[in-house]
């Protein structure tokens, strides 16, 4: 289901009254209300960052077929921020994304977990990206996948599974289970199933 937006306009990405009710009726049996809240804030966003991702490839010459999936820059915020209780206070950074040396940006230095290659988890501070708002903070994680050519196979995935598998190919994050295996793939596909979130994805329809 399409939410009509002006990307041009960050503070007036917002929901229309249908779609509030949508997610109200169809999503309000599994979710609590501070998880509804959030949803109605991200979807929009996620949707915009969607079209976003579709059209900047195609201006820029490079292969995708639906942009980034919707349905999995909602789950990896749902994730990375826990519902967005957890953004890094005034970072508002929704999707646990590092500042690396050579970013120019505002940044933050905190405690994270890392993971081994065994699986097993250690604590280290280090350095993410902070923003201004929840709105450049969806803005600068599409910007990385469009930027950065090691996820070149997110934007060209046909479907929300490959795009979850391929972030997780790229190196997004470290995570493993207790035997070592890579599961943010995983983590991020039972998300969009639990909560069906591809009821958000935009199609080939909704971004010609």
């Amino acid at each position: 289901m399409l939410i009509k937006s002006t990307p041009k306009v960050a503070n007036k990405v917002t929901l229309s009254k249908n779609m509030d009710l949508w997610i109200k009726n169809s999503l309000s049996g599994s979710l609590g209300s501070d998880q509804l809240h959030f949803l109605m804030k991200a979807v929009p966003l996620a949707q915009m960052t969607q079209r976003y991702s579709y059209v900047s490839c195609k201006q820029k010459g490079l292969e995708t077929k639906l942009g980034v999936f919707t349905s999995i820059t909602l789950a990896q915020a749902i994730l990375e921020s826990a519902w967005g209780r957890s953004h890094m206070g005034e970072a508002n950074n929704y999707f646990g994304i590092k500042a690396s040396k050579y970013y120019k940006g505002k940044k933050i230095e905190i405690l994270t977990t890392e993971f081994t290659k065994d699986g097993k988890p250690y604590k280290i501070k280090d350095w993410f990206r902070a923003y201004d708002s929840m709105f450049d903070s969806f803005v600068d994680h599409v910007d990385l996948f469009i930027s950065y050519s090691r996820y070149r196979n997110v934007l060209i995935a046909g479907n929300y599974q490959d795009c979850a598998i391929e972030i997780q190919n790229a190196g997004y994050a470290t995570v493993r289970d207790k035997d070592g295996n890579l599961i943010y793939g995983s983590q991020l596909i039972k998300l969009v199933e639990k909560y069906s979130l591809f009821k958000f994805d935009l199609t080939k329809y909704d971004l010609s």
